[in-house]
């Protein structure tokens, strides 16, 4: 998928491909053939990336564990200053 930088309709039944190397080839395939692969194929990498990086971060919570859901505030109640000043 990514060695091919165009491909288009030759004569029937058949589909030139141009690598990226500048090399074109005519092949004895239908254009409609050659771009439902093209697709697939685009669409197989997308779900692999996707599946990989999921992994990814899979790994990363088993080996660092879940974030810590402490409030980032400390732990005195607001309005303790202002409720002991009141009783001076």
């Amino acid at each position: 998928h990514e060695h091919v930088e165009n491909y288009r309709r030759g004569e029937l039944q058949q589909t030139l491909i141009t690598f990226q190397n500048k090399q074109s080839y005519l092949f004895p395939v239908s254009f409609g053939t050659i771009e439902t692969q093209m697709l697939r194929t685009a669409l197989l990498k997308t779900k692999l990336l996707q599946r990989i990086e999921s992994n990814q971060r899979k790994s990363f919570y088993l080996l660092h564990g879940p974030k810590s859901s402490k409030a980032s505030e400390s732990v005195r109640v607001y309005g303790d200053d202002i409720f002991l000043k009141d009783r001076k």
